[in-house]
């Protein structure tokens, strides 16, 4: 959310069954053992049913974001998970759910806008 400026419910849905997958970010490139971009900024295509108004759009994530998810797949990739173009990108662990559900992306963005000092903030 903060580098691409998607809403919670791209990153998981309101039930957790669907969210940002890999085919999601058509520049992402995942090997047996790594993970690279083509490009930074990295295009990040938004499904029309992870849309509010049900339109695909397109955006984008930054430098920063494109390390920072490099990162958690190298992560998972080290783990020994296969990560194809259904995968989800954003992992929850120890949950049935493949994906966050929004109420929970939206609490624990809350939490962390609370922590700064930031009240009555909305994700």
């Amino acid at each position: 959310m903060t580098f691409s400026g998607v809403r919670p419910h791209v990153l998981g849905n309101y039930l957790g069954t669907d969210g940002l997958r890999r085919k999601d970010l058509p520049e992402l490139r995942i090997g047996r053992d790594d993970v690279a971009s083509s490009h930074s900024p990295a295009l990040v295509v938004v499904r029309p049913e992870l849309s509010k108004a049900r339109h695909g759009y397109l955006t984008f994530l930054g430098e920063e974001g494109c390390g920072s998810l490099r990162e958690h797949l190298a992560e998972r990739l080290a783990r020994g998970e296969a990560l194809g173009p259904e995968t989800d990108l954003i992992h929850v662990r120890n949950v049935d759910k493949p994906f966050f559900r929004a109420l929970n992306v939206s609490d624990a963005v809350r939490t962390a806008f609370q922590a700064g000092g930031f009240t009555g903030q909305r994700p």
